[in-house]
């Protein structure tokens, strides 16, 4: 099983246009976006063809969609959120005590724009960056990618 994972994207339709090529030669059997323009999904969606599950982040006002999701692959859990209702721009412990609460695996998020693939407490966590402004930074694509495979998570940055 293999996710395709990005988010902040606000609405930065060129870049995501430049990340097309790359996104469907990941061949993902799971998009997914983690808020901040989480309307962006659409745009996605229309031209890669895929559905994306999403979260919405604090720049998506007006958006219905829960602020968090716990998403099962395998017997494995992965919490989806943005993060900023977790503070996650200070520090990660709010995330993995709500990822621990929700009995989860892991957990993917956004917000800081800032690439991260780490363990923390035995806690699988990825943060894509962002695929809207990381291209400018010289901080990667904005593009996480986690695989499923003999029971373990793995991830890579893009």
């Amino acid at each position: 099983m293999r996710l395709i994972v990005v988010s902040d994207t606000h609405a930065c339709t060129d870049r995501m246009d430049a990340s097309l090529d790359t996104l469907r030669a990941l061949k993902g059997d799971m998009y997914v976006h983690l808020g901040d323009y989480v309307s962006d999904r659409d745009y996605l969606q229309k031209r890669l063809g895929v559905p994306f599950v999403a979260v919405p982040g604090n720049g998506d006002w007006g958006i219905r969609l829960e602020k968090e999701r716990v998403l099962e692959l395998g017997d494995k859990r992965l919490l989806l959120c943005h993060g900023h209702t977790l503070g996650v721009k200070s520090g990660l412990l709010r995330l993995c005590l709500r990822a621990q609460e929700l009995e989860c695996d892991g957990a993917l998020f956004g917000h800081t724009h800032e690439p991260y693939l780490g363990n923390e407490n035995g806690l699988f966590l990825l943060n894509p960056g962002s695929l809207g402004y990381n291209w400018m930074s010289g901080r990667g694509m904005g593009i996480g990618v986690v695989e499923l495979e003999g029971g373990q998570l793995r991830g890579a940055l893009l």
